[in-house]
């Protein structure tokens, strides 16, 4: 490493951006991997320092240069992605780098870095803001539909990972009201299907029913899932806590068992009723366009006769009293 690479990556941890100017018209080799294996375009995404990152790309800087080792500080990423997944306090670096990489020509990248173009809608959901997730998708009308190696789109990986794993109810409820925000702008996205044919060869299969929606991997699956693993260890709680009531680690399982019920009980009162409210509301809209007669309404539709107010109604009623079967017939 030479002495303006490092004197480069001190005047990105200090944000002195008249330094950092000077020292990258100097530098040769602006992709050049230091001995963490970082570029100087990584430092500047982990330090947030979008200035910096500016000027890097105008010299060239490569935003999908995959790390030659991985390492705790880089993840064994490339610059976009360490940028997403830094998640929403990185916003501004993330819509810079989503801009540079639709400057690149396809035929020029990789098959690992065409693989991580094609994820950048899935981590943009999971990961940031909305906005974001607006600017992965930018000009190409199939990427909010782009599956992953395991056939998810976009809205099922990002349910999923947040309705698996997600322990935090503050969390949950911020990504929640980010999916809404996007749903209500693309609302096809709720009713797209699970298919196994999309899952690439050797992949497991995630959903165990085909033609599944992302809401209904969700309810019939995820949330099964979750309530298994809780009544495990309560059982593993139940069996220890005479013999070691105090120790560590049983402390943590008995901290880690009220944060999954809290978080259990967001999902089931907040996170599915919201989404499941939202699709019924694009059933109410869709019966009422098709009983428009200037929509193309037939005559003969005998719905017709309610008012707008009655099927409003009636809506409502359904968003109460449909039973567990009724909602897998319209989610599975």
């Amino acid at each position: 490493m030479g002495i303006y690479d490092v004197q480069l990556l001190r005047a990105i941890e200090t944000d002195d951006q008249v330094l950092a100017k000077q020292l990258i018209g100097k530098i040769g080799n602006v992709n050049y991997q230091n001995v963490t294996r970082h570029t100087a375009l990584h430092s500047a995404v982990a330090h947030n320092n979008v200035g910096v990152a500016k000027m890097l790309l105008s010299r060239g800087a490569d935003v999908m240069l995959m790390p030659k080792r991985q390492t705790y500080e880089n993840g064994h990423e490339c610059p976009l992605l360490m940028a997403l997944k830094r998640g929403r306090s990185h916003e501004a670096m993330q819509l810079m780098l989503l801009a540079a990489v639709r400057t690149i020509v396809p035929c020029t990248l990789s098959e690992n870095q065409l693989r991580k173009i094609a994820m950048l809608a899935h981590y943009a959901m999971l990961y940031t803001t909305p906005l974001v997730f607006y600017k992965a998708i930018e000009g190409d009308a199939v990427d909010d539909d782009r599956r992953n190696s395991e056939g998810l789109t976009p809205l099922m990986f990002t349910m999923r990972r947040v309705s698996m794993f997600e322990s935090s109810t503050e969390v949950c409820q911020r990504k929640m009201q980010h999916m809404a925000q996007i749903v209500t702008k693309h609302p096809h996205m709720l009713w797209q299907r699970y298919s196994r044919e999309s899952v690439k060869t050797g992949r497991a299969i995630l959903c165990q029913s085909p033609g599944s929606t992302a809401l209904g991997m969700v309810l019939f699956e995820v949330m099964t899932a979750r309530r298994d693993r809780m009544q495990l260890n309560k059982i593993r709680y139940a069996a220890n806590q005479q013999m070691h009531p105090q120790h560590p680690s049983l402390l943590e399982l008995g901290h880690k068992i009220q944060r999954d019920g809290a978080t259990d009980h967001f999902l089931e009162h907040a996170f599915i009723p919201c989404f499941w409210a939202h699709m019924l509301q694009q059933m109410r809209t869709a019966l009422g366009m098709a009983t428009h007669d200037r929509l193309g309404g037939s005559v003969c539709c005998r719905i017709k006769c309610l008012s707008a107010d009655v099927m409003d109604m009636v809506f409502e009623a359904m968003l109460i009293a449909m039973t567990r079967s009724d909602v897998a017939h319209v989610l599975l």
